[in-house]
């Protein structure tokens, strides 16, 4: 992906195996996700000004979704003999659909009831455009949740008190401390459903999304937690591409379990709990805060900027606990729009992350972070310095930042947790 680019956004969907009407994209590069129904399989993207016959485009899908498919049919042994690499390649599209209806039917004829037991929070703070677009979205799903609650943060202003009033069914609350973590902290006591699910005000939600949060938790009762996929509402701008780039939410399209084996094989270097998902689209049993306690509100955007979900996802696992990615509980996200907003954006990442990673070596001291965030992370950025010295690599434009939220996430650990 070619990050001076904007990039459209587009979708296609195999129950039409045609090529999308890509004609009008000039310049642009499109970021193409691929979907059986409401199933997401993968995604690739197609560099601008460069032109593309059938044959490469459907390599592309084959390609984007080999993997995807791979493990859905890995428990349809009677499936395999039908080759659908071929029916893709060939453009036999009711091939294709016959073949994925019967791969994918107990997963699409399920029935969505009206409501299901789950509360949505979304904290916001001065953002009530944003957070508009994303009640919207909620209330377009397909099964809307039992619960609705928006926690505004410290506001400026009554613009977001007045939006929410215009919703009757959705709940207001004012966190007047300031911080993510005291917000979501908000939410948590507020609620009052088994299940929490978390979004943010600058994401919409899939039609499908509470409904596949709630049938997660019902389908496997050892789950205390979950992620799902993140994908880019638009690519516009060459910051929001560069962030897909690089620091991407999107896990992938399989669904992943995190538990004893997990642990075992990652602790000793730290376990890379930040990989797990996003705190855009995150749910949990509400019973877990009482176990492990809330989000620490040092973490988080307002506070440290950022990994104060991964710090709740770290304390579940190191308490022997279950957790999964589920990619068919779908969000769209608006990344930062201005570069400058995005230099900003990672400077908070990387101190967060580091100050998280600390944080969590103290929860178990058998964890590698203190390695990791002493002996990696400087031999990781040493090595990106030596490449710019010899006029070699790429993507360093935000080096700076990343740097010095690093140092800042030392200093501000050292202040904050270590009297």
């Amino acid at each position: 992906m070619k990050e001076d680019n904007a990039y459209i956004v587009s979708h296609l969907f195999l129950e039409n195996l045609a090529i999308p009407n890509l004609t009008d994209t000039c310049n642009q590069g499109v970021y193409l996700t691929v979907w059986w129904k409401e199933i997401p399989l993968g995604h690739f993207e197609l560099a601008p000004n460069t032109s593309f016959s059938a044959n490469d485009f459907y390599q592309k899908v084959v390609w984007s979704i080999e993997a995807t498919l791979e493990f859905y049919l890995k428990n349809q042994n009677t499936l395999l003999k039908d080759d659908w690499k071929k029916m893709i390649l060939e453009g036999r599209g009711n091939d294709l659909r016959v073949f994925l209806e019967k791969v994918f039917f107990s997963i699409t004829h399920v029935e969505f009831p009206k409501v299901v037991p789950i509360s949505i929070i979304i904290c916001t703070r001065n953002r009530a455009k944003d957070l508009k677009r994303c009640l919207d979205s909620i209330m377009r799903m397909a099964s809307l949740p039992a619960e609705l609650i928006v926690i505004d943060n410290a506001p400026n202003d009554d613009q977001t008190k007045e939006l929410v009033n215009d919703y009757g069914n959705v709940k207001y609350y004012e966190e007047t401390k300031p911080g993510l973590s005291n917000a979501r902290n908000k939410g948590v006591v507020e609620s009052s459903q088994t299940i929490i699910s978390f979004t943010d005000d600058d994401v919409e939600v899939h039609k499908d999304w509470a409904f596949r949060i709630w049938e997660a938790f019902e389908n496997n009762k050892k789950l205390y937690a979950i992620t799902g996929l993140v994908l880019p509402k638009e690519l516009n701008s060459p910051a929001q591409v560069l962030f897909e780039k690089s620091w991407s939410f999107n896990r992938g399209y399989i669904n992943t379990e995190y538990g004893a084996i997990y642990w075992r094989k990652n602790l000793s270097k730290g376990p890379p709990v930040w990989q797990l998902g996003a705190g855009a689209n995150m749910a949990f049993r509400k019973e877990v805060f009482n176990t492990i306690g809330y989000f620490d509100e040092k973490l988080g955007a307002g506070a440290s900027g950022c990994s104060e979900d991964s710090e709740v996802w770290f304390r579940i696992l190191n308490n022997h606990n279950y957790m999964e990615y589920c990619p068919l509980a779908v969000v769209f996200h608006k990344h930062r729009y201005q570069l400058s907003e995005l230099k900003s954006q990672i400077f908070q990442y990387m101190k967060g992350h580091v100050v998280a990673a600390l944080v969590q070596q103290t929860q178990n001291n058998n964890a590698g972070y203190r390695k990791y965030v002493y002996v990696t992370l400087p031999k990781y950025y040493l090595n990106k310095i030596v490449k710019i010295w010899k006029g070699k690599g790429r993507n360093f434009k935000f080096l700076r930042n990343e740097i010095t939220g690093v140092l800042a996430g030392v200093f501000f650990y050292y202040k904050n947790y270590k009297h």
